[in-house]
């Protein structure tokens, strides 16, 4: 695990930091919050910011989602926000419809607004 981290820190290849991300994701240790939120905003590549923000839905986790919220309030690209948006359907934390709610009547994109429609579709059908 530390190794997965230390790769979507510091290597040079998108690659490699994009597969890091998914993994990460995949395994849902929440030591790998800080390093994927990190990747999420602030990586060189968007694809590598799209993986971390879907493997913060992966770890179905409170802190993970919470995460994901913030970049749904705050990135300013419209494909993080629409992904992370995404990512939030899929995180299982249900608690998150009512702030997905506030954040449609604010969101400017009408992509976006869609993809938080979906999130909420999902948390109500599946979420816990």
């Amino acid at each position: 695990m530390p190794s997965l981290r230390r790769l979507l820190q510091t290597s040079e290849s998108n690659s490699v930091r994009d597969q890091c991300a998914y993994a990460l994701g995949k395994i849902g240790d929440l030591s790998a919050l800080p390093d994927l939120v990190n990747a999420a905003w602030r990586d060189t590549d968007k694809g590598v910011r799209i993986s971390a923000l879907y493997a913060l839905g992966e770890m179905r986790q409170p802190e993970a989602a919470e995460a994901l919220l913030e970049v749904l309030r705050r990135h300013p690209d419209e494909l993080a926000r629409l992904r992370a948006a995404d990512a939030l359907g899929d995180c299982g934390q249900r608690w998150v419809v009512s702030w997905l709610v506030l954040q449609k009547m604010v969101e400017q994109s009408e992509e976006v607004r869609g993809a938080i429609d979906g999130a909420i579709y999902q948390l109500r059908k599946y979420g816990k």
